[in-house]
């Protein structure tokens, strides 16, 4: 992995962590206020469920955190989720809380009042979870990956390419696990909040299903393009990453491809692409130590293609 500025590191731990803190502190600081105004159980469940939540979502993320401190994109990539997160909870218990002022306990309460707490608070919180993801993943930088300025090594396969020449290289793969998980999650997540909607219970479960089925299904299907700017993946139809030629090391075809759980659109600690476990697959060794692979059946080219490109933006015209 590339070494980058501790700044940065302590830079994404409060930026994954403060809004967790955050999460419970405004409810809680809110229900203090207005006590006297909140029936007891109502106000022991809200502040309760706000430092339960916290809790677990900052305990949940140390634990991402700590584990990928050698990886500064999965890194931020784990504090915007957290900061998205704890955004969607946080506003659903403060809406809850600023629900209760004046208003008098039901007849019957069951677990201290949340199971009172309207579905639509959660509505509410999408965008702020949204607002508070978007800032969380701009604040939570990461130092730039070092620059390639070797060649590839001789042996590896490249296409010769003119100094104007241009040439586009594309693939599309389906990823079964994401569809396949996806695909039940969002079922499973649709059936629960309707179940939930007409016993008037908390919607959270539902969405929270529904939300991660929606996003494994869009990363289910992926697309490669090979050209002059780089390497780039694209999933859900827009989301486009790209990897200059500069980060990249070389590029190997692998006769078979690893699991999809090892290089995931979303990345992990191996590295991030897009594989079906079966095939061959394109291998790029990045600069900054982590690989991204792509299974492909035209693994040959789409590598020679690579390092064709690598070859003439290092002014190596005499490769073979």
């Amino acid at each position: 992995m590339y070494a980058e500025p501790d700044t940065y590191q302590g830079r994404r731990w409060l930026v994954a962590l403060v809004p967790a803190a955050l999460s419970a502190a405004v409810p809680s600081a809110l229900a203090l206020v207005f006590k006297s105004d909140i029936a007891g159980q109502m106000f022991v469940g809200a502040v309760l469920a706000s430092m339960v939540m916290a809790f677990l979502i900052g305990a949940t993320t140390a634990a991402t955190l700590a584990r990928y401190q050698r990886s500064a994109p999965l890194q931020r990539q784990a504090a915007a989720t957290s900061a998205a997160v704890s955004g969607l909870f946080g506003t659903q218990i403060t809406l809850h809380v600023v629900s209760l002022i004046g208003v008098p306990p039901p007849d019957e309460i069951r677990w201290f009042g949340m199971n009172e707490a309207s579905g639509w608070f959660w509505i509410a919180g999408v965008p702020v979870a949204a607002a508070v993801g978007a800032l969380a993943w701009a604040l939570a930088r990461t130092g730039a990956p070092p620059v390639a300025t070797g060649v590839p090594p001789e042996g590896t396969p490249a296409f010769r390419l003119g100094p104007q020449q241009r040439a586009m290289f594309a693939a599309t793969v389906w990823v079964r696990s994401n569809l396949l998980v996806g695909a039940a999650l969002l079922a499973l997540g649709i059936a629960v909040t309707i179940v939930s909607a007409t016993r008037d219970n908390t919607l959270a479960p539902g969405l929270v299903f529904t939300i991660i089925g929606l996003w494994l299904l869009a990363q289910s299907h992926a697309k490669l393009v090979i050209d002059e700017r780089g390497v780039a993946l694209a999933t859900a139809g827009t989301l486009r990453s790209t990897i200059p030629y500069a980060h990249i090391t070389q590029a190997t075809a692998l006769e078979r491809s690893p699991r999809s759980a090892t290089y995931p659109p979303g990345g992990s600690d191996h590295g991030w692409g897009a594989c079906t476990g079966t095939g061959p697959a394109l291998h790029l060794q990045l600069t900054e130590g982590r690989a991204f692979v792509f299974s492909t059946h035209e693994a040959k080219t789409a590598a020679s293609l690579v390092n064709g490109y690598l070859h003439r933006e290092r002014n190596d015209v005499d490769h073979d």
